[in-house]
């Protein structure tokens, strides 16, 4: 626990010291600036596979070969594993990760020293016979996993849904065959990497987060669709200003919490899970197809990328390994 404090407290004020906590208007604030809220946020999942822990400037993200720990500011790679492929999220100075594919009905987390990634211990746990723990979905079936940590406690909240195989339906047949869905909990222990079944009922419920603002929440006079981050702490509008031909035809005008503008990026797409880390913008860029001057077009994979908020220039990029299947399937 000291240790989290001391990392919390340095991410503050490193937030602080870098921004202020003067507003543009030149009044001096009594609340602590945005930055120094994001980077006191031990940690948060800003999309499946990807963890950021800004108090210590870390993103933890699920990529092909397995997880990687990067650095928020430059994307520079402080330490990589193959012995799990996706993190789920943060139990003290412990990253925990969903490992696989085992066999159905098993599951299996892998607890990794967040600093280093040096393995610190594994967790075996038993699943309804059926159900399959894959760290990716595969053609038949979809497994998620989610972490909540309430009063020391550490539980895991999976659900596992199943799309039973079928062909088209006979003239006059039956419907095609209902979604076969499975949830539960386990708790954790950690001390000596235990885990054992318990009611999901009993599972405290995580605050809830949407990503689109409601109308009340709406930034007046500002055009565009509005979102929020993932830490809630800032806001951006995005309006289209070009039309297919245009590459960037989206500009996105990222707010803080006091709806003042910190910085404005172009990107292809209308709007992405994002965060704010210091002077950059953080974002999921989902697969894309970019046209060349040649005409030839361009496939790029499911990606992390930060933008300078105040040149709108892209800083880093890092590939990720997407959980979705777009493979065939069977009929």
């Amino acid at each position: 626990m000291r240790d989290i404090l001391k990392g919390v407290i340095r991410g503050v004020v490193a937030a602080m010291v870098a921004f202020g906590s003067v507003p543009r208007d030149g009044v001096t604030s009594s609340m602590p600036s945005p930055e120094a809220f994001e980077a006191s946020a031990l940690s948060y999942v800003l999309h499946p596979g990807v963890i950021v822990e800004p108090g210590r400037s870390v993103v933890y993200v699920m990529n092909a070969q397995g997880i990687a720990a990067h650095d928020l500011s430059t994307g520079m790679q402080h330490w990589a594993t193959d012995e799990a492929g996706r993190p789920l999220g943060l139990y003290g100075r412990s990253l925990v990760a969903l490992a696989g594919p085992g066999s159905k009905g098993k599951l299996r987390l892998v607890f990794f020293n967040a600093h280093d990634g040096v393995p610190q211990g594994v967790v075996d746990a038993e699943l309804p016979k059926g159900v399959r723990a894959d760290v990716v979905d595969n053609p038949l079936d979809h497994f998620d996993a989610t972490l909540t940590v309430a009063g020391g406690q550490l539980y895991l909240s999976w659900s596992y849904v199943l799309y039973p195989p079928h062909g088209a339906p006979a003239a006059g047949g039956s419907a095609s065959p209902k979604l076969e869905r499975s949830a539960g909990a386990l708790r954790i222990d950690p001390a000596d990497f235990r885990a054992w079944a318990v009611d999901l009922e009993t599972v405290p419920d995580k605050p809830a987060w949407r990503f689109d603002l409601t109308t009340d929440e709406r930034v007046e006079n500002v055009p565009g669709r509005q979102f929020r981050s993932r830490s809630s702490m800032w806001r951006m509008a995005s309006e289209m200003i070009g039309d297919a031909r245009t590459t960037n035809r989206y500009r996105w005008t990222v707010m803080d919490q006091h709806a003042r503008v910190v910085g404005v990026v172009h990107r292809p797409f209308s709007a992405a899970p994002f965060t704010v880390f210091r002077s950059s913008l953080v974002h999921i860029a989902p697969p894309t197809l970019h046209r060349q001057p040649s005409g030839e077009y361009e496939a790029r994979n499911l990606r992390l990328e930060a933008f300078d908020l105040r040149s709108g220039d892209r800083v880093w990029a890092i590939v990720l390994r997407d959980i979705r299947y777009f493979g065939p399937v069977p009929p």
